[in-house]
C-alpha cells in the first residue's frame, strides 16, 4: 500500500484518490455499508464500487438488543467471517448517502479490535463525481474466514452511562437535526417523545459537512466542535436516533485525535421511550 497508509488507519478516513490508487490491492476489502432509517433507496445514487462486498447493517441492528453497549459479538463475528474478512485485512467502508451509515460499521469493527479500518469520505457520490466506474452487483466474498477478535478499540455507552454523565463530567453530544433535538418535529420512529437528553449539546452531523457533502477535517472540524460548545478536554458520549450517526460523530472526533468518546447505541430509540426527563425549546 502507499506510504501514507498509516495516516489513513490513524484518522479513520480515506479519500477517493487514495481508494482509487489502492483498488485491486489483494490486502484491501471494500464494504458497502449503506443503510437508511426507512430502508428505502429513493434519491440515492446507483452503482457499487468495484470489488465491494455488502455489509448488512440492517441485519446487525435487528439482532442487537436495544440498550447494549456493543453489538453481540457472536452475531458480528458470524457476519464478518461470512464475508471472508480476517483480523489482518485492511477494510474501507462507504455508503451511498455519502457519510451516514458507513461510520457505524467502522465503529463495530473497531469494537472487535480491528486496527486497519477506515471510511471513504463522500462515499459513493464522491466516487461517481470523480468519474470512477461502478458495478451493478456486489462482489462475491472470499471463502469463510476465521476471525480472532481483540480487545475493543472504541467505547460503548448504556442508558445508565447517560443518566450519570453529569456526575462524571461527561458531555452528551447529539447528532440528530436541530429540529429533532429541539422537539420541533416528530421522531421518525413511532412511540418516541420529541426533544433531547437534558444538558446535551446539539451537533447535527450535516453541520460537519461542507456544501459538497464532504466532512470537515483538522482544525476546521475542531473549530466547529468548539463553536458548538464542546469542551475538547472533557470526555464525550455521542447519541443520535439509533446509534448510527452517533458513530459518525465518534469517528470525526477520532480523526482529530480525541479518543475519550463513547457511542450510546440505544440513543433516542431507547431514551425517548423511557420516563426519563426530556428537554425541548
Amino acid at each position: 500500500m502507499t506510504e501514507n497508509t498509516q495516516s489513513v488507519w490513524t484518522s479513520g478516513l480515506v479519500n477517493v484518490d487514495w481508494l482509487s490508487s489502492e483498488l485491486g490491492n489483494p490486502e484491501l476489502i471494500i464494504l458497502d455499508g449503506t443503510w437508511s432509517v426507512t430502508q428505502g433507496d429513493e434519491g440515492l445514487p446507483a452503482g457499487i464500487i468495484p470489488t465491494a462486498l455488502k455489509f448488512d447493517l440492517c441485519h446487525l441492528k435487528a439482532e442487537s438488543p436495544l440498550g447494549e453497549a456493543y453489538p453481540p459479538s457472536d452475531i458480528l463475528l458470524t457476519m464478518i467471517q461470512s464475508l471472508g474478512i480476517t483480523e489482518s485485512d485492511s477494510v474501507v467502508i462507504y455508503d451511498r448517502h455519502g457519510f451516514f451509515s458507513a461510520p457505524r460499521i467502522w465503529w463495530v469493527l473497531k469494537s472487535l479490535g480491528h486496527e486497519r479500518v477506515a471510511v471513504l469520505q463522500g462515499g459513493l457520490p464522491a466516487w461517481i463525481s470523480a468519474g470512477h466506474d461502478t458495478m451493478k452487483t456486489h462482489a462475491l466474498p472470499k471463502p469463510q474466514s476465521r476471525y480472532t477478535a481483540s480487545p475493543s478499540l472504541v467505547a460503548g455507552a448504556t442508558l445508565q452511562s447517560v443518566l450519570t454523565a453529569g456526575e462524571q463530567n461527561i458531555q452528551i453530544v447529539d447528532a440528530r437535526s436541530a429540529d429533532r433535538f429541539f422537539g420541533r418535529v416528530k421522531e421518525p420512529r413511532p412511540n418516541l417523545k420529541s426533544g433531547h437528553i437534558p444538558n446535551s449539546i446539539s451537533l447535527p452531523l450535516k453541520s460537519l459537512q461542507d456544501e459538497f457533502g464532504d466532512v470537515l477535517t483538522g482544525k476546521q472540524l475542531v473549530s466547529v466542535f468548539i463553536s458548538a460548545g464542546i469542551d475538547m478536554s472533557r470526555p464525550i458520549i455521542t447519541t443520535c436516533g439509533s446509534g448510527v450517526t452517533a458513530a459518525a460523530l465518534a469517528l470525526l472526533f477520532h480523526s482529530v485525535g480525541k479518543m475519550d468518546v463513547a457511542v450510546y447505541s440505544g440513543s433516542w430509540s431507547e431514551y425517548g421511550a423511557t420516563d426519563n426527563p426530556v428537554e425541548t425549546e
